[in-house]
């Protein structure tokens, strides 16, 4: 009997939590990939990018401290180490002119032009 009150105390939450993954994924996918796509995608990310960059030849020279780390703490080899890899998101200040958005390079006149359509050159709809 304690076998069957183990299996349905964590075999039941975790039948709930695979039903609600796959009613997740198919009826709300940006839900589904904000709570399970992108934290599994950025955990393969993160285990397989020390090796990735070692096979591929990327690595470089470790820094000074590592160095002198390595060498106070064991007595192997340092070794090259993959590069840091820098942050994914927007910059700090925000995505403004630096981007070079179109609104930036044509700023919108106000009050807008007698012509009609606000495009310069548009001629004035005739009624």
């Amino acid at each position: 009997m304690t076998d069957l009150a183990t299996i349905l105390e964590v075999g039941g939450p975790l039948a709930a939590l695979g039903g609600g993954a796959a009613y997740t994924r198919a009826r709300h996918p940006g839900a589904y990939w904000s709570t399970v796509g992108l934290p599994v995608s950025t955990v393969r990310l993160l285990s397989s990018y020390g090796s990735v960059m070692e096979a591929c030849g990327l690595t470089v020279a470790p820094s000074r401290l590592r160095v002198l780390a390595v060498k106070a703490t064991t007595r192997r080899e340092v070794r090259p180490v993959p590069p840091r890899r820098g942050s994914s998101g927007r910059p700090r200040r925000g995505c403004g002119s630096a981007c070079g958005s179109p609104r930036d390079r044509n700023p919108p006149t106000w009050p807008p032009p007698p012509n009609g359509c606000g495009t310069p050159g548009a001629s004035t709809p005739s009624t």
